[in-house]
This record gives C-alpha cells, structure tokens and sequence, in this order.
C-alpha cells in the first residue's frame, strides 16, 4: 500500500466485503487502529483473485492459516461455518 494512499475506512470495508464475500465484527477494530495494516492484510488475503481457485479451496487454504499450530486462531474457525453457507460441501 502507498504510504499516502488516503482510501477512506468505509472504502476499504467495501472492498473487502466485495474480495471476501463476509464482514466480521472485528474487523472494525483492526480498521480503525491500523488501515494500512488492514489494506496490507485485505491484499494478501484476497489473492489470488476470486476465480483463480473455487471458493471452498480459497477458505480452506485460510482457514489453514488461521488454524496451524503456531497460530491457533480458534475465531477462524467459522471458515467452516462459511463454507457451508456458500454451499460448499465436504
């Protein structure tokens, strides 16, 4: 991200929500106390871009991430809950 990008906090929830598909509660922390952080991490965790893998790949591969053992996101969890909304069985 361009250190003098001024994409407002509105903007970048929008885009999130449009690359992801979901908005969570606490996200809106993270917004407000770093956005470059959160542009940063919006990037990484929306590449590739929708189409390049289906949508259950794409949240396994995160939902990986957010569960390894060193990381132990219990909260990322609900990728589960996620995939089963978008209709993505197994």
């Amino acid at each position: 991200m361009n250190p003098t990008d001024t994409t407002s906090a509105a903007d970048l929830k929008r885009e999130f929500i449009a690359r992801r598909g979901y908005w969570a509660p606490a996200w809106d922390a993270v917004l407000k106390l770093d956005p470059r952080f959160f542009r940063a991490y919006l990037e990484l965790s929306s590449f590739p871009q929708p189409g390049a893998l289906d949508a259950k790949t794409r949240e396994l591969i995160l939902l990986a991430v957010d569960i390894t053992a060193t990381h132990l996101y219990r909260p990322g969890l609900s990728g589960v809950r996620d995939l089963r909304r978008r209709d993505c069985p197994g």
